[in-house]
């Protein structure tokens, strides 16, 4: 590791230091004592050796503080590193939450759920101010989804796309002015685009049957429903009606 290589030569470098340090302290000691028991020849060869000796010593630790040095560069460069490393892989941890978050499955899901279930009761009163012949209840199985059970008859919950033309067309409604009044309770407006597309006649005559019902309940109101459709059947559930040619 860079830190333990770091740390070893910084003790070897303090041990020549001391080194260095102790050899120069004792140097004029050492001179002192030649110069009384040896011939001058002898000592000045002996003062070289030790001076040229003492010299490599210091040309060693020298070194030694230039290779200090560079480990500690090299250690501050992979800690930079690291941390920038760290800061990658945090950033990439949090973006991988919030692409789990807008996961299919994730938290755009669970929040609308929940606001799917919290207006089950809204849209079951609401069916029946329509007079509809079936309950609901959210599918515990399938995301945003109804069972309905009919109650004009004996019948098990069956799934939302059993229903016929008619119970659609309520649930539709019911729904669309549930979501108004859980999310958007101060629009004083609801539009339904072409709300008879793909129903029968049947189908036909059951919206006829709650728009008419449904204008009798806003009367007292400032609310608006607004239908754009192409179905003349439907002009006697209007209270006014504007022709596009």
């Amino acid at each position: 590791m860079a830190e333990e290589r770091v740390a070893k030569l910084e003790q070897e470098v303090t041990d020549m230091a001391t080194t260095v340090a102790m050899t120069q302290n004792a140097l004029p000691q050492s001179i002192q004592v030649l110069l009384k028991t040896t011939p001058k020849e002898a000592v000045k060869a002996e003062l070289t050796a030790r001076t040229n000796a003492h010299n490599a010593k210091k040309g060693e630790l020298q070194q030694a503080d230039r290779t200090l040095e560079e480990a500690r560069n090299e250690l501050r460069i992979l800690l930079e590193r690291a941390e920038n490393d760290k800061k990658r892989v945090d950033a990439i941890n949090q973006l991988t939450r919030v692409r789990d978050m807008l996961a299919k499955d994730g938290l755009i899901l669970k929040y609308t759920q929940y606001v799917f279930n919290s207006m089950e009761s809204l849209i079951q009163r609401r069916l029946e101010k329509m007079e509809a012949d079936f309950t609901i209840k959210v599918d515990p199985e399938i995301p945003v989804h109804f069972l309905f059970m009919r109650l004009d008859e004996d019948s098990d919950w069956l799934p939302q796309k059993k229903l016929s033309g008619g119970q659609a067309v309520r649930l539709s409604l019911a729904l669309l002015l549930a979501v108004q009044r859980r999310i958007m309770p101060d629009l004083g407006f609801l539009v339904l685009d072409e709300p008879s597309m793909h129903l029968d006649d049947e189908g036909v005559e059951s919206l006829k049957a709650i728009l008419i019902g449904l204008q009798a309940e806003l009367s007292n109101s400032e609310a608006q429903l607004i239908v754009c459709d192409h179905k003349k059947d439907l002009e006697t559930a209007y209270a006014k009606t504007i022709h596009l040619v």
